[in-house]
């Protein structure tokens, strides 16, 4: 009974050629252990506020890791969390685990979100000159 493990797979389906090719062995049994997935949701996150309220199911460190790391219950996933608003997702066992903690995830980063500065209107001018009488 021999382990393999492959890396860097597109799919699942990969496992079966990789195997073919690079070991000349075709397997009969094939377990998926872990799927990364990496999210964009386009917008920045505050991440201490995020640490704040959910201190019991995150950990976030900034001096040691950049990212937040946010631990799911269900689908038991890990998220890592990074300001610019990329999310890596790992520890899926199928497509859905990560489809599933994906949209988990936005709805979470999606209360954090770090709204850009709002730009002040520019001063209003006197068009009509300085005043002379007095």
């Amino acid at each position: 009974y021999q382990r393999r493990v492959h890396g860097g797979l597109r799919s699942f389906y990969g496992g079966f050629f990789a195997c073919k090719r690079v070991c000349n062995v075709s397997y009969t049994k094939f377990r998926v252990l872990n799927i990364v997935a990496l999210v964009d949701v386009q917008f920045p996150i505050m991440l201490t506020p995020l640490h704040r309220e959910h201190y019991m199911v995150s950990s976030y460190e900034p001096e040691v890791f950049p990212g937040l790391v946010y631990r799911l219950a269900s689908p038991k996933v890990v998220c890592m969390m990074f300001s610019s608003g990329r999310i890596v997702i790992t520890g899926g066992k199928s497509t859905e685990d990560l489809e599933n903690a994906s949209m988990r995830c936005n709805e979470i980063a999606g209360g954090f979100r770090l709204n850009p500065p709002q730009k002040k209107p520019p001063p209003v001018r006197d068009l009509q000159g300085p005043r002379l009488d007095g």
